[in-house]
Order: C-alpha cells, then structure tokens, then sequence
C-alpha cells in the first residue's frame, strides 16, 4: 500500500461534517505522513520495530539529519501525531469540529509528503547522520553491519 493513498483519503473524510469523519480525516493524514517518513529514514540503513516507540523516536532521527527541510518536518510530525492523539482518544475535545482546523491538518501531512518526497534526491547527504544516531543513540543495528 502506498502512504499516500492514506492523505487521499484524508482529503476525502476532510470535507465530511460528521465529526468521526473528521477525526478520522487527521488519524488518516498522520499516519500517510508517519509512513512515508518512516520510509525515508529506514533508507539511511535500519528498520524500527512495529510499536509505539517509533513515533517518539521518527522525529529525532528526522532532526538528526541536519536537512533544515527534515528537522521542520520533524515538528510537523511530532504536532500532527498529537492531533492524532488527541482524535483517537480525547473524545470530549472540541478542537476538530472546526473543519478549518482538520482543513489544517490534512494540509500539514500534504507538506510532509512533498518535503519526504524531495528529500529523497538528498539522502546521501544526511544518511551518515541519521545512521550514526541510529547507531549510537538508539541502538540500532545498521544494514551493513551486522
């Protein structure tokens, strides 16, 4: 499956004025942002494990690389995985019934997706980086070094 197919459906939930399709609009978004990030950092050499833990750590590996456009997609990722969050499971929040504000949402996963994607033709720049914080902060063992 592609990521992307994820923002799609974003999009299309967005424009619903039922507040599930709403929440569901941001769940949605994150996650097409989460994976295709994801996706760019496992490219520097090492997979995470399938749990929470790689949201929390995503970001940092993110920041690590010292691409400026990575490091702000890192804090869009970090605040789009609050809302999502917040959608999943604040039940009594208000904060999405404005459709403006999932509009929002769904809007910053869309610029994660364009950052991802141009940042593939700089990778080699910011994968030692990201590999030796891997490596020496997370622990990680890199593809190529077993």
């Amino acid at each position: 499956m592609n990521p992307r197919d994820f923002l799609s459906l974003a999009g299309r939930l967005a424009t619903d004025t039922v507040e599930a399709s709403q929440r569901t609009a941001i769940s949605r978004a994150n996650y097409a942002a989460f994976h295709q990030s994801r996706t760019l950092v496992e490219a520097c050499g090492f997979k995470f494990a399938n749990s929470g833990e790689c949201h929390t750590k995503l970001p940092y590996c993110l920041q690590a690389s010292n691409d400026t456009e990575q490091i702000v997609v890192a804090q869009k990722l970090d605040s789009l995985r609050r809302a999502r969050n917040d959608a999943d499971y604040n039940l009594t929040t208000a904060r999405f019934l404005p459709p403006a504000s999932v509009t929002r949402f769904v809007q910053t996963a869309h610029e994660i997706s364009v950052a991802v994607q141009a940042a593939q033709s700089r990778l080699l720049t910011f994968r030692p980086l990201v590999r030796q914080y891997a490596a020496s902060v997370l622990k990680k063992v890199l593809e190529g070094d077993e």
